[in-house]
């Protein structure tokens, strides 16, 4: 069925699991980093789901990590949010922070540049490291300075951290002469 269909995640999977219960664990594995890199979505492969991922062994998440790091080097687009995605199930998170903030040290468009920093930022409150979160959502407002929701997560986390009200209202007039809503930036600290 593989020879036939390479790509199709569901036979490579299945192979996965008939090498392990046949107890041949390298290939188990070499055949999960296969099926990761030919389809890097976790959603195509059953045993990444959030109910079955706290079941894998450190070598089965390593595996399907190399897997999607090695379609991420090849250039597949969906990759990225896989991998990332594979991180944050797996509460890995500063390795999330770090692959998205390496994206964004790598692209040439703002706003995606902007939205890998945001990601970022999310992966590293997760983790408890706010200071880092606040470094990277500073940024992503410099990296697009229209992205309404990198300002509105930089003005909660601000708050969160104790920064006073000069500064934030200084960010929301930034945002404001920048072509954001003020209103809602305005309501989003008022909130915070």
């Amino acid at each position: 069925a593989i020879w036939l269909d390479p790509t199709n995640p569901y036979y490579r999977d299945l192979y996965a699991a008939g090498l392990a219960n046949a107890g041949h664990p390298p290939q188990a594995l070499e055949a999960i980093s296969n099926s990761l890199f030919n389809s890097p979505d976790l959603q195509s492969h059953f045993f990444l789901t959030p109910t079955y991922l706290p079941w894998l062994t450190a070598a089965q998440t390593n595996a399907a990590s190399k897997g999607l790091k090695a379609a991420l080097l090849a250039g597949v687009p969906s990759a990225l949010p896989a991998l990332a995605s594979l991180y944050d199930i797996a509460g890995t998170y500063p390795a999330e922070a770090a692959l998205y903030e390496d994206a964004a040290s790598k692209t040439r468009q703002n706003a995606t540049q902007s939205s890998d920093y945001v990601n970022a930022s999310q992966a590293l409150i997760k983790a408890g490291m706010s200071r880092a979160a606040l470094s990277d959502l500073s940024n992503a407002v410099a990296a697009d300075q229209s992205n309404i929701d990198a300002y509105a997560k930089l003005i909660n986390l601000s708050v969160s951290l104790g920064i006073k009200f000069p500064p934030l209202a200084e960010l929301v007039q930034h945002a404001i002469t920048n072509g954001c809503d003020g209103t809602a930036l305005w309501l989003v600290l008022a909130d915070a």
